[in-house]
């Protein structure tokens, strides 16, 4: 099903979603099908029919679905006898993503920490390594939060 009446709240929404995943430095297609992989029914659809939904190409959307495939908020699968390719969100991708985000956290302060040793007294250096910090200290405790609450 297209989205075709630009004033939709669906339309409005998977533009958000496109508009917020450019806004993070990634392609706002990757974002706009993330958005409509969201709301779509069924949950999984072929390269064709996300083409079609979202008013893009073809190589649009699978360069997209890359995207989001390699960051695990997609996956891809083939349905038995078929020779399309569909996409679906992935089981737990938020999660997911928010794990990734704990490993990139501890990166970041281990990057100020290394600048730090190279200029200890750096206020730049040392207010990104209290930050980041303070979050690598308390994000597992969300994460584990997060689980007990919606196991």
């Amino acid at each position: 099903m297209p989205l075709s009446d630009e004033h939709s709240e669906e339309r409005r929404l998977v533009e958000a979603f496109g508009e917020m995943f450019a806004a993070g430095g990634g392609s706002s297609m990757a974002g706009r099908l993330l958005g409509w992989l969201m709301l779509c029914d069924p949950p999984g659809q072929s390269t064709t029919e996300l083409a079609e939904a979202l008013g893009a190409a073809k190589s649009s959307i699978s360069t997209a679905a890359r995207t989001l495939v390699q960051s695990g908020l997609a996956e891809r699968y083939r349905k038995p006898g078929s020779r399309d390719v569909y996409y679906r969100m992935s089981d737990g991708a938020w999660e997911q993503m928010l794990e990734r985000t704990a490993d990139d956290i501890s990166r970041w302060r281990r990057l100020a920490e290394r600048g730090l040793g190279i200029d200890a007294h750096n206020p730049r250096l040392a207010a990104m390594h209290d930050l980041f910090r303070f979050y690598e200290e308390r994000w597992p405790d969300l994460l584990e939060a997060w689980k007990k609450e919606h196991a």
